[in-house]
């Protein structure tokens, strides 16, 4: 799928939010390439339990320049 996005030139960045201790998501992800840009505790509550989210990017196009 990835891949397959990779030729769209339309498309820049993949983002995706994983729960902040789901090492082996972040892990997965991070073997494709996406870094983490952003954080948000207690962004979801279950069951009375707060859990933080990571937000994260797959930057498809290495001419991104970030601006502040």
């Amino acid at each position: 799928m990835i891949e397959k996005v990779k030729q769209l030139s339309t498309i820049e960045q993949i983002k995706l939010t994983v729960i902040s201790n789901n090492a082996n998501a972040k892990k997965l992800y991070e073997k494709f390439g996406f870094k983490t840009f952003s954080s948000e505790e207690h962004a979801i509550k279950g069951k009375g339990k707060y859990f933080a989210e990571d937000q994260m990017a797959l930057r498809l196009n290495d001419n991104l320049v970030e601006k502040s």
